[in-house]
């Protein structure tokens, strides 16, 4: 048996994986509304906002996945080049960050539960109970 053969399997993200995460988290009916709201101009937007945004972010999480595959993601990377504080800083951003961001979704997906359940429940669009309950 060889050392190669006693090493742990590291399962990390490959390209696609990130690719498609990354649309996945990108591409809501939220952005689609506002996209299709602004009219023709803003595909060209989006393709620009892609070549030069989600394509590098793609490639260079795919590259440190691979590197460091480890359980943290970035705050995992941003302690291993900057030392523990940065580390910390990020995943305080990140926590701080989903703290709004996931009570924002569900403000959104409430109204859109009550327009899927027919007009008998759309009363409660208008219900700040509702809204905070939901959420």
């Amino acid at each position: 048996m060889t050392q190669r053969d006693s090493l742990p399997f590291i399962r990390a993200l490959g390209l696609t994986d990130v690719f498609l995460m990354t649309i996945a988290a990108t591409i809501s009916p939220q952005l689609a509304a506002r996209g299709a709201r602004a009219g023709a101009p803003s595909v060209l937007l989006w393709l620009l906002a892609a070549v030069f945004f989600l394509v590098p972010h793609v490639l260079a999480v795919a590259d440190l996945s691979g590197r460091y595959a480890e359980q943290g993601g970035i705050y995992a990377w941003a302690r291993r080049a900057f030392g523990p504080l940065h580390g910390f800083v990020c995943a305080w951003c990140l926590w701080l960050n989903n703290l709004f961001f996931f009570p924002a979704v569900l403000l959104f997906a409430a109204p859109n539960l009550l327009a899927a359940l027919g007009p008998r429940f759309m009363h409660l669009a208008d219900s700040p109970a509702y809204s905070a309950s939901s959420s």
